[in-house]
């Protein structure tokens, strides 16, 4: 059955051959980058992976689950805790359920601002490295490149942003040079150019609101890396979980490792195969339904 949300995931895999279309693998990622409501200055970017088979059947439910009383337009876990209370929780906690039925990994990443600026300071970079956002989205796709496998995912992966972050990044900048690169070292896994689209009308990005919003809780409450759920309730199904934090320690390595490459590149040679990745990651395998 055709529904307008049914139809926005649709749209993206409308060109692919059918054998490729149900398989194809998506990442939805929502930003919280309000830094006044950030005691430490943070930006998060947190989402989920699923196919585009599972993320048909989360919409449905997820459409179904809107109309609930009392009715949402849209799932914002931010508008739904100035409710606070325990009716906000048990919402929250529905919508999570539907997320946990369907969707095949979470991911997150987050960056100290204060850090960054720490890290930067008095170097004249070029664009897009003097922008903070860059790091936050190029370290999350990376690194969910660099760990597919791990995370048993073989399909290229298609990433899809919140158009509220389009301006944020200059993604013409630097998706070009990631891409060539990309295919030069992984080209099966190479996906579409990332894209930008409406949360009130992509239900998928409603689920990366709800993880960003716990994500960034923890991370201020000092538990981003902690073992267990990010969420106040109990899990039924422990997704494998991908989490990142760039710190000035890890941009600084970053910045050496862009170096190291460039000066290769400009002598003619390979460079190292053993310089060091950038980024403090840690990989929660949980129980993965097949």
């Amino acid at each position: 059955m055709s529904t307008p949300a049914r139809d926005q995931v649709l749209a993206l895999v409308c060109g692919l051959p059918s054998r490729e279309r149900w398989a194809r693998q998506i990442v939805v990622l929502q930003a919280y980058i309000d830094d006044s409501r950030s005691r430490d200055g943070t930006i998060i970017l947190a989402g989920y992976i699923a196919n585009v088979q599972q993320w048909l059947a989360f919409t449905d439910e997820w459409d179904e689950l809107l109309t609930m009383a009392p009715k949402m337009d849209a799932f914002k876990m931010s508008g739904l805790m100035l409710g606070g209370g325990d009716q906000s929780f048990e919402r929250a906690m529905f919508h999570y359920r539907v997320i946990e039925r369907h969707v095949q990994a979470s991911v997150s990443c987050v960056l100290d601002v204060p850090a960054y600026k720490a890290a930067v300071a008095a170097l004249e970079l070029p664009e897009p490295l003097d922008n903070p956002y860059y790091w936050v989205w190029l370290g999350l796709m990376d690194c969910c490149i660099h760990f597919q496998e791990t995370m048993k995912i073989r399909e290229p992966i298609d990433f899809i942003f919140d158009e509220q972050s389009e301006g944020d990044i200059a993604l013409d900048t630097f998706w070009p040079q990631y891409a060539e690169s990309l295919r030069a070292n992984k080209p099966h896994l190479v996906g579409e150019r990332p894209i930008f689209r409406n949360d009130m009308k992509f239900k998928p990005l409603q689920a990366a609101d709800l993880l960003a919003w716990w994500m960034r809780k923890n991370y201020e409450d000092g538990r981003f890396h902690t073992d267990g759920s990010p969420f106040p309730w109990p899990l039924e199904r422990d997704l494998p979980r991908l989490q990142i934090e760039i710190g000035e320690t890890a941009i600084r390595k970053q910045l050496t490792r862009l170096l190291v490459t460039n000066i290769a590149h400009e002598r003619g040679v390979e460079p190292h195969p053993h310089t060091p990745r950038p980024l403090s990651v840690k990989i929660e395998k949980g129980r993965r339904e097949p």
